[in-house]
């Protein structure tokens, strides 16, 4: 199905061509060949510019407000790693109740000495202890150099990002503004010498 569009002092006329071998109704065929024909759907240049214009702006203002959010969230995280970091402390991991017991009577003594076996298998414990240690409090430190990075980096995409908003206000002042205050000063003239 053809569609051919005429356009005349406020009046478009749409002249379409009907496929008899289609098993849809005429109303349905019209329908399809309007949502599909790129006639129908074309839209001016002036629009186009405006409407990409508008979506520009439009992207460019989401995408600073997530950067400031961004921002927002790395500043924190880096606040929260470094109170994890003081506040890592693996108190329940070398305790044991029962040799606690033994050893401790309820004003803080000793009752007895640990046995060789518990006392090699507690200085295992805080071996394990102290790596365990030192692999979290690693790991938070690279989460913070990490957010510190996040920080740089959504910073700098914040300030791209209002650059462009100010640069795209300054080029439709100047598109909107005085023709006369764009025009070169001086013209070129070209002189023919007589012959």
């Amino acid at each position: 199905m053809s569609v051919t569009m005429t356009k005349a002092d406020g009046v478009t006329v749409f002249t379409m061509t009907s496929d008899t071998q289609s098993v849809l109704p005429p109303l349905c065929q019209i329908l399809k060949g309007l949502c599909y024909s790129p006639v129908c759907c074309s839209v001016s240049q002036h629009l186009k510019t405006v409407q990409r214009n508008a979506q520009s702006a439009l992207g460019i203002i989401v995408n600073v407000i997530l950067n400031l959010g961004g921002v927002a969230f790395s500043i924190a995280s880096i606040v929260l790693y470094s109170i994890n970091i003081a506040s890592i402390g693996l108190w329940w991991m070398c305790r044991n109740e029962y040799s606690d017991y033994n050893y401790r009577s309820s004003y803080g003594q000793t009752t007895g000495t640990p046995s060789p076996g518990e006392e090699h298998m507690r200085e295992k414990c805080l071996e394990g202890k102290a790596l365990a240690l030192m692999l979290l409090r690693s790991m938070n430190a690279l989460l913070i150099v990490l957010s510190a990075l996040e920080l740089c980096l959504v910073i700098s995409s914040a300030v791209l990002g209002i650059k462009a908003l100010k640069g795209g206000v300054k080029a439709e002042k100047e598109k909107t503004g005085d023709p006369e205050l764009y025009k070169p000063l001086l013209e070129e003239v070209t002189s023919q010498p007589a012959a």
